[in-house]
C-alpha cells in the first residue's frame, strides 16, 4: 500500500515538472530560424551580451558572449523571445516591438 502511493505521488510530481526553455527562445537578427516568424511584443530588457543580469549564467550562455545587446521581449502569447543585435537599439525597455524579416523594430501597440 505505501508502496503504491509513493509511486502515484512521484508520477504526479514527475507530471508537474515545468521545462520552462519551450517558453524562451533566442535568435540573433538577420538569421533565418525556425523562430523567424512574424510575431509583436513588449520590450522587458535590454543588457550587454556579455552582462550576467536576470538571466544570469543560463541567459549569458544562450545569448553568446561579444559585442552587441541581448532584448528580450514577451511576446503576445505570453512567450518569451531573446534577440541579439549589434548595435544599441532605438528602441526601449516598455516600447512595443514587432520581429519581421529577421529583425526587430519598433511597433504601433498592438
Amino acid at each position: 500500500m505505501k508502496l503504491s502511493v509513493i509511486m502515484l505521488l512521484s508520477l504526479a510530481l514527475a507530471g508537474c515538472a515545468h521545462d520552462s526553455s519551450k517558453n524562451t527562445a533566442s535568435v540573433d537578427e538577420g538569421s533565418s530560424s525556425s523562430t523567424a516568424a512574424n510575431w509583436d511584443g513588449v520590450v522587458q530588457s535590454i543588457d550587454p551580451a556579455g552582462s550576467m543580469s536576470a538571466g544570469g549564467a543560463v541567459g549569458a550562455a544562450a545569448a553568446g558572449s561579444g559585442s552587441g545587446y541581448r532584448v528580450t521581449v514577451k511576446k503576445m502569447d505570453g512567450s518569451i523571445e531573446t534577440v541579439n543585435v549589434d548595435s544599441m537599439p532605438s528602441y526601449r525597455v516598455g516600447d512595443n516591438v514587432r520581429y519581421s524579416s529577421g529583425s526587430l523594430s519598433t511597433s504601433p501597440k498592438y
